[in-house]
């Protein structure tokens, strides 16, 4: 009887779930400026944008005319379609992924192990291999458990964290690895939380700083120079929960938001 209930109760939430998402979809020209969807085959854990500006390409079709919004022409996508262009098999579900600023083509990638996997996405065929083996270029060991988190330095190229449910942040440099290897080693573990890291970000105006939060509430700020890997050089109980995601602000040093609420931290280390 209890089955039965709780199969009724997971049909009228999608039930639920499928008309607002319907009501959504249908006011989103309302709401937004552009909305491109796409369904995918499985739910997906992370999404990432590589934008590359400008576009000396782009084309603008006057003959273009959206009847919705009275306008015309178009600027590079008149289509606005999603299309996948490579499928890479992967060790288990993606936690988590990032492409590399100063190459885009380089990705890494979490997954439900402690492992961080990095791939170069130019090496592999548009279609995955069918026995599935997952044949990354690199494999980023120092976690023991697994994690979501990833983030790579914007102003030192190979510079890459990782958050961890062991409660740590790891830090790796890809550009010292040996061409011939493909196992890489930890460079740096940062030990100042005492609950799972949810993520970490580094600071886009800064190449040695970087933040994290945590189920512990707390934000910290960490200068990776320093030899301190236990103390963070701020700390903030940030929310009265657990903190599940930051973002540094890329027009002042001196913003960053946490989960739903913003701080202004002096990040004048």
């Amino acid at each position: 009887m209890a089955d039965k209930e709780a199969a009724f109760d997971d049909s009228v939430e999608e039930c639920v779930i499928n008309e607002e998402y319907k009501i959504w979809k249908k006011n989103t020209h309302f709401l937004y400026n552009l909305v491109m969807t796409h369904a995918v085959e499985w739910p997906s854990l992370t999404a990432q944008f590589s934008v590359q500006l400008p576009k000396d390409d782009a084309q603008f079709d006057a003959s273009h005319y959206n009847s919705e919004k009275g306008e015309f022409g178009g600027f590079g996508s008149i289509s606005g379609k999603i299309e996948i262009e490579i499928k890479i098999n992967h060790e288990g579900e993606v936690n988590g992924a990032c492409y590399k600023p100063q190459n885009p083509c380089i990705i890494a990638t979490k997954t439900p192990s402690s492992d961080v996997l990095v791939f170069d996405y130019t090496k592999y065929p548009s279609k995955p291999d069918p026995s599935g083996e997952c044949n990354p270029d690199l494999c980023l060991r120092g976690h023991q458990k697994e994690g979501y988190g990833v983030s790579w330095n914007p102003n030192l190229s190979g510079h890459l964290l990782s958050a961890s449910d062991d409660h740590t942040i790891c830090l790796w440099d890809i550009s010292a690895v040996p061409k011939e290897g493909k196992v890489v080693d930890v460079k740096t573990i940062f030990t100042g939380h005492t609950a799972v890291v949810e993520d970490v970000s580094w600071r886009l105006l800064h190449e040695s700083l970087f933040g994290l939060v945590a189920d512990d509430q707390k934000l910290m700020i960490w200068d990776t120079p320093s030899n301190n890997t236990s103390k963070p050089s701020h700390s903030v109980d940030a929310h009265t929960a657990q903190v599940n995601c930051l973002s540094f602000s890329p027009y002042s040093v001196l913003i960053l938001a946490t989960d739903q609420l913003t701080k202004l931290l002096p990040c004048e280390i």
